[in-house]
């Protein structure tokens, strides 16, 4: 037996696109405010507590079991090689709310879409390999700092690296599609 289907009701629809996104854009922002909160810290940290923030930068780059004693510039260092994926997880962040803010806006099937669709592919491909040297740089910086001399490089994958990869490229590859799908819909709307 066959049944029907009603249609959708297009203000309907909308309306789920628009809550969805929203959802989507508090998602966004609270990541954005993560951010910012481990910045902070890291700031405060900084400014309040050098002695604990030698310890955390010794337990991010040494060998278990080194400490270091830093000065004002060598910790400014320590800090921003770990802000460093922070920074380009905002900007992949900040690209994810700017798409849903353009969804709830309507800007669905649109190149500006697209290309932040494209943005956070490539923020999730630039994670792997700028958190691999930023972790190289500053074991090799601050085990000649430490004066053990005992530096070694890596550069293994993990399993969460290749799939950040993975996902990363599929997003810049959907939004290449996307793009090429918008072009297409603009040729089909100049011939009606």
């Amino acid at each position: 037996m066959r049944t029907t289907e009603e249609k959708p009701n297009a203000d309907a629809i909308s309306q789920k696109i628009g809550k969805m996104s929203l959802v989507g854009e508090i998602v966004a922002c609270l990541g954005l405010l993560l951010s910012l909160v481990v910045v902070a810290d890291t700031v405060w940290t900084f400014f309040s507590n050098g002695a604990s923030l030698d310890a955390d930068i010794a337990e991010t780059f040494l060998k278990h079991g080194e400490t270091l004693s830093l000065s004002a510039g060598q910790r400014l260092i320590g800090v921003k090689l770990a802000l460093v994926t922070i920074l380009i997880g905002a900007i992949g962040l900040n690209a994810a709310r700017q798409l849903f803010a353009g969804y709830r806006k309507g800007e669905v099937f649109t190149y500006r879409a697209a290309s932040r669709f494209s943005i956070i592919g490539w923020t999730l491909i630039l994670l792997v390999p700028a958190s691999k040297i930023a972790l190289n740089v500053g074991r090799y910086y601050f085990s000649g700092i430490a004066g053990t001399g005992s530096f070694e490089a890596e550069f293994l994958l993990e399993d969460v690296d290749l799939y950040a990869l993975a996902f990363g490229l599929l997003l810049v590859v959907a939004g290449q599609v996307m793009r090429q799908a918008v072009v297409l819909m603009e040729e089909n709307r100049s011939f009606i």
